[in-house]
């Protein structure tokens, strides 16, 4: 039998067992986590093998999809049009250069030794140019001759004179603020119809490595291809000089 210091020490025992383990609150509220968890994986689980989660995800793939193939349709109908304007801006431009050449007893390939008459030619040009731009609707447009208007500074070879407009809001067709800007060409051109330079203008093109310049003049000529044929589009890059990212 047990004497009564025995009975008092399995007392002490068990009161230290209720104080070591886990209160009454403390297991509810472990009880009801477990539970929650249970009911949502259960409930989960209903919706994967029943399809409707599944379904969802599904549904939005679809339309992501969709929306992917009606972007892409748009884009490329939009570049065919900006294709269009460029071989119609291109056929004017060059009809018009070829009347002025003719008109001062010249052809295209006199330009590198006539180079007084670069700025008058191009001069006259912008108004096409600008029309052209605000038709198609376009961030810019440009035309390059195969000439340089001094073939003895650094890196001439590489050097062509053009014109190179820059529409900042191609998007608005009237606005208060300009929103034309020369990024290539004559300071001459801007200076007569008031329009500002590009901050990062230089007045010649830098073609090297300039798809867009060779490219279309070496098919030219080594194919006799209408120029509906001979247009090219760029991969996007940086023009050089410049932070304008562009495709030409």
């Amino acid at each position: 039998m047990l004497d009564r210091a025995g009975i008092n020490q399995i007392g002490r025992n068990l009161k230290n067992a209720g104080t070591l383990g886990l209160s009454m609150r403390l297991r509810l509220f472990l009880f009801l986590i477990v539970l929650v968890i249970t009911m949502v994986l259960g409930i989960i689980a209903i919706l994967f093998f029943t399809g409707i989660l599944t379904a969802g995800i599904d549904e939005s793939a679809k339309l992501l999809e969709k929306e992917f193939s009606r972007t892409f349709r748009k884009a490329s109908e939009q570049y065919g049009q900006f294709s269009v304007h460029a071989v119609e801006y291109s056929k004017e431009l060059s009809k018009s250069v070829e009347n002025k050449l003719h008109g001062l007893g010249l052809n295209v390939t006199d330009l590198q030794s006539h180079p007084e008459i670069l700025e008058d030619l191009i001069g006259c040009e912008y108004e096409r140019a600008l029309f052209s731009l605000q038709k198609s609707k376009c961030s810019g447009i440009f035309m390059i001759l195969n000439a340089t208007v001094n073939p003895k500074i650094e890196n001439a070879e590489n050097s062509r004179v053009g014109l190179f407009i820059k529409n900042m809001e191609p998007n608005i067709l009237s606005s208060s603020s300009p929103t034309i800007l020369i990024l290539r060409g004559f300071p001459s051109i801007g200076r007569k119809y008031n329009l500002p330079l590009h901050a990062q203008w230089r007045m010649e093109f830098d073609i090297t490595d300039a798809s867009y310049y060779h490219m279309p003049i070496e098919q030219a000529a080594e194919h006799t291809l209408p120029l509906s044929r001979l247009y090219y589009w760029s991969p996007a890059f940086f023009l050089p000089g410049t932070s304008e990212e562009i495709m030409l």
